[in-house]
């Protein structure tokens, strides 16, 4: 067992204290004088609640480099305002009492630390080299669960490191008092050096932490509970030797850690001094790590309103919920944090996010739905409404929740979770007596914008503030041509062109040509253009050939009424023309440089004078050319074994093949790269 360390260097312990005082501006008196702005940092102190769970397990509310940055802030603020080893007196390495001055402060410490598997505690910790205590801070916290805040406020509560602008190696050896218990003599701490170094006092700190959760029963102090605490250690040299104990019900698991870390109450007179020093049987350990944590990171009751709010609720009328399963609300980290408490009957919770309280009552298809997905940790977050509402009869019945909203349609579908960016869109399309009806399905949410969902007539898709219905005959098409991962979600309805159909996606636009063949054209240049353009029912028509490159390199998209061309220099041009759903308008030498569009833009001057403009096609037709001459120096495309050119294009997309001698696009789903 851990316990506090109640002798200290005094000019740690003063240093500590006087520090902290000067840091929230509070004037330090003469001895046994105390101000009441120096009392009033310990005036909110709960001893049943020293620091709420929420706060106290938050593994990552810290940053490697937050904690740096916090380390140096708190070493500016010292009243030397920087580190001083290497001042006179104070040589790295020179003797001080038993130990030594260490190579450096906290925030210029390195060390290098080794990797540790995985347990039932923590997660693995990879070792490194020549690691800041930041980054040791931080990865021990996210391994451990225990917020790097709470080990930065035991690092100073136990050896002042945090503020010492000349630590020892002794206050590293033992940074956190783990396996330091107060059993030398007149109480001194007593560490084990099996334990010792930097690296393994914040790993095993942290990990004891968890273990106290895991296995209450083993140790004294227990939460949801009435606990007996002393308020000091036994003194022989005091009298009284015992200054006996007080009961305290203890309301979280940090609360409990914290007493079988430091197993003391402070007394009144400890409180009543703030930052100073109380009476004969006045303990420090646990009231100090309150005054630093608000001192440094705020208030060490972060979700006091949502345990409030909760049993508020629960008291109006308790038998509503009937009896509760746990012993006090629960603390969540997720969705945002807030507090739940379930019972017999129902559930209530109180999300930070929403600031409400909501709760569900019953035994039936809502309630246990929520309970499985894990309740507010889980991926339907906290409630956002009493109920359930609604009728059933009149497809009403339904609950909303802060992550989307659950409907009841009958007893065969069940509950089912429709996420908020797919509610939306739902309710936009008649709710169930619409296109879709009543949801069947699980959605899907690969994206934190994006999301499906089967309907009872229709599949529901989502992209960003885009969506669409999808009929189930659709829906066997899009899964036919690869589905989200080849063309992502729809993003809109149909397109009707006679018996053909386009349709935008996440990443391109799709033309079916029939039943069976469709033509596929990825986002980018060419379908900025063409969306332009006015798309499928705009001056282009539609889509014929997916992009080809060409014998010079540039590419080109078939459309039925014509062809568009892209190259690096003058990027896409449309060229009006015939074409049939097989064979594509070939450009002509000519139009490998020509830049006017078919609104008859200006070229762009050519570098000689003498060198006359080209100019575009006169006739509605692109002549058709066999083959395509090439400007001197122009390199050949590799060619493969069937003599057929691929390569990629000049604005930087795959290209599709063509035959480099007929000018003929395959028609049958072509899909640009």
């Amino acid at each position: 067992m851990i316990v506090e360390k109640s002798r200290r260097r005094t000019r740690r312990l003063l240093g500590a204290i006087a520090v902290w005082v000067i840091g929230i501006g509070i004037a330090v008196s003469g001895v046994g004088g105390v101000s009441p702005a120096q009392a009033s940092v310990s005036s909110d102190f709960n001893p049943g609640r020293i620091i709420t769970d929420d706060l106290f397990y938050a593994g990552s509310s810290m940053s490697a480099g937050q904690i740096q940055t916090f380390l140096a802030q708190r070493l500016a603020e010292t009243s030397d305002g920087r580190c001083t080893i290497g001042d006179p007196g104070r040589k790295a390495g020179s003797p001080w009492k038993s130990t030594y001055i260490a190579s450096s402060c906290l925030k210029d410490a390195r060390f290098t630390t080794p990797s540790r598997a995985a347990n039932a505690y923590c997660k693995a910790y990879v070792g490194a080299a020549n690691e800041t205590v930041g980054a040791i801070i931080a990865k021990v916290g996210k391994a451990c669960g225990i917020s790097p805040k709470v080990l930065l406020v035991m690092l100073e509560k136990e050896q002042s490191l945090v503020s010492d602008t000349w630590p020892t190696t002794r206050q590293y050896e033992f940074a956190m008092g783990y396996d330091c218990p107060d059993s030398g003599p007149n109480n001194s701490a007593n560490c084990s050096s099996g334990s010792g170094g930097f690296s393994a006092q914040m790993y095993r700190a942290a990990w004891q932490l968890k273990v106290y959760r895991a296995h209450p029963d083993a140790y004294n102090y227990r939460p949801f509970r009435a606990n007996t605490i002393k308020w000091a250690p036994d003194d022989k040299n005091r009298n009284p030797v015992d200054c006996g104990t007080s009961s305290v019900y203890i309301e979280n698991w940090a609360t409990a850690s914290l007493y079988i870390y430091t197993p003391y109450r402070p007394n009144q007179a400890s409180l009543n001094a703030g930052w100073g020093t109380g009476n004969s049987c006045s303990s420090y350990g646990n009231r100090n790590f309150h005054n630093f944590y608000k001192s440094w990171f705020g208030s060490v009751q972060g979700e006091a309103t949502s345990t409030m709010k909760v049993r508020e609720r629960y008291a109006a009328n308790p038998g509503k919920f009937g009896t509760p399963l746990t012993a006090a609300p629960e603390a969540i980290a997720a969705n945002g944090g807030g507090s739940q408490w379930r019972f017999s009957k129902g559930i209530i919770t109180y999300s930070n996010s929403l600031k409400r309280v909501h709760d569900s009552t019953g035994t039936g298809s809502f309630l246990s739905a929520y309970i499985a997905q894990g309740a507010a940790k889980g991926g339907w977050g906290f409630l956002a409404s009493d109920g359930p509402t609604g009728e059933v009869a009149a497809g009403t019945r339904a609950q909303a929740f802060q992550q989307g909203t659950a409907i009841y349609a009958d007893a065969k579908i069940g509950v089912k979770f429709v996420p908020t960016r797919l509610h939306t869109a739902w309710v936009a399309a008649g709710r169930h007596k619409g296109a879709l009806g009543f949801p069947t399905g699980n959605a899907s949410l690969p994206t934190s914008t994006s999301g499906s969902q089967k309907f009872q007539k229709a599949t529901l898709m989502v992209s960003g503030s885009n969506s669409a219905v999808v009929t189930p005959a659709q829906l066997t098409r899009w899964n036919a041509i690869g589905g989200r991962a080849t063309v992502g979600y729809f993003t809109g309805p149909e397109i009707v062109i006679g018996a053909q159909t386009s349709r935008f996606t996440e990443k391109g636009l799709v033309h079916f040509l029939n039943a069976t063949e469709h033509v596929y054209l990825a986002n980018g240049e060419y379908l900025t253009a063409y969306t332009k353009a006015g798309g499928p029912k705009g001056s282009w028509g539609t889509l014929v050939a997916g992009k080809k490159t060409l014998q010079d390199g540039n590419t080109a998209v078939v459309f039925t009424g014509g062809m568009a061309v892209h190259s690096a220099r003058t990027g896409v041009i449309f060229y009006p023309g015939k074409s049939s759903s097989t064979t594509a308008p070939t450009p002509s030498e000519q139009l490998k440089h020509a830049t006017p569009t078919p609104e008859g833009a200006r070229p762009p001057a050519t570098s000689s004078p003498e060198a006359p403009a080209p100019e575009a096609p006169e006739t509605s037709e692109i002549p058709n050319q066999t083959e395509v001459p090439e400007p001197p120096g122009t390199d050949h495309p590799e060619e493969n074994d069937s003599g057929s050119v691929s390569g990629a294009d000049s604005d930087g997309e795959a290209a599709e093949r063509v035959s480099p001698t007929d000018g003929t696009f395959e028609a049958k789903n072509h899909a640009a790269d």
